[in-house]
């Protein structure tokens, strides 16, 4: 049923949530085809369909309608609606207003009953611009880009050209015009000019002086990471600045020491697995810190195969001596 709505490029397998418009109503349409019904209502159902789909629908639409299926079709599209419907029914502000068979009344007639009144009178023709009429904007022989060269435009009020009409024709970008527009009345010709784009200011750039407050404390406690720098000045000077932050200020002073090792790349996965328990273990330093007391580090042992947690324990540094105790701890535990 989907393939004969036009889906054929949508899997089975999908999700509705990763389909784009057109495709999630494909989908609907056929749901609906498939469950059999006596009525089916399709409200807007071919808004996103390009044409081709449509015409698929419609002819799936009229089989199940000589098979005695009722088809409520609402749309905006009044030649779909021509081209489906046997009777049209128009409906203003919620009320129905007639209904009457296909082919009985005109687009023109049936716009004016959805509008209420005739279309002439809702959109009265424009009069034609007054030779007298003021003068809002004017440009004389300029040009824009490969678009257009040697272009003059008069903007006047009551004119029966509209702006975007005019922009349309000579290929200028509109927010181009209106920024001419903004800049004209106050500025003249010299607002006319094109201005090279340069950043403004970030709202959540940290200030100078916070950054050399920070600066600072990394010089008088060159001991602390940048983590424990950034909780000792959120703690000490009551304001915000996140672990990532202190690393770029320290960064952009020279002030991040490079490794005093050579970094060797890790792979994705082990070369030699592990085939039961005892085999490999993984170990890990995890940052706590307890108001009040200061700086803990939960220290853990796993085993690589049963991923279970072999031995643990809770430090006040990341010393050498404490991984060595816990390694003890594990192995007495591996053993038994």
């Amino acid at each position: 049923m989907l393939s004969q709505i036009g889906g054929v490029r949508i899997s089975l397998c999908s999700l509705v949530t990763d389909l784009d418009l057109a495709e999630r109503q494909q989908v609907e349409i056929a749901k609906a085809l498939t469950r059999n019904p006596r009525l089916l209502v399709l409200d807007e159902a071919t808004s996103a369909l390009n044409a081709a789909v449509v015409q698929k629908a419609f002819e799936l639409l009229r089989a199940e309608s000589t098979r005695g299926v009722g088809v409520l079709f609402f749309s905006h599209r009044l030649h779909e609606i021509e081209s489906l419907a046997d009777r049209i029914s128009v409906f203003h502000n919620g009320r129905r207003v007639e209904t009457f068979d296909n082919g009985a009344s005109g687009c023109p007639a049936i716009i004016d009953k959805m509008g209420g009144q005739k279309i002439d009178v809702l959109f009265p023709p424009k009069p034609p611009a007054r030779d007298d009429a003021a003068e809002i904007l004017r440009l004389e022989t300029f040009g824009w880009e490969d678009a257009a060269q040697d272009v003059s435009i008069s903007l006047r009020k009551g004119s029966g050209v509209g702006a975007a009409r005019t922009l349309e024709m000579f290929g200028i970008p509109k927010t181009t015009f209106y920024r001419w527009y903004d800049r004209y009345p106050s500025l003249g010709e010299a607002g006319l000019e094109d201005r090279r784009p340069h950043p403004g200011r970030f709202w959540n750039r940290i200030p100078d002086d916070v950054r050399q407050d920070v600066v600072g404390l990394a010089l008088e406690e060159p001991e602390l990471s940048p983590r424990e720098l950034a909780v000792r000045f959120t703690d000490t000077k009551k304001y915000f600045v996140s672990e990532a932050s202190v690393y770029r200020i320290l960064k952009a002073h020279d002030l991040i020491p490079s490794p005093a090792f050579i970094v060797v790349k890790a792979a994705d996965e082990f070369r030699d697995k592990t085939s039961r328990p005892n085999q490999l273990c993984q170990t890990d330093f995890t940052y706590l810190k307890v108001v009040g007391w200061g700086w803990y580090y939960l220290s853990t042992i796993l085993d690589d195969f049963s991923r279970y947690v072999i031995a643990w324990k809770l430090c006040t540094t990341m010393r050498a001596e404490e991984d060595e105790t816990l390694f003890a701890i594990g192995s007495r535990t591996m053993v038994e």
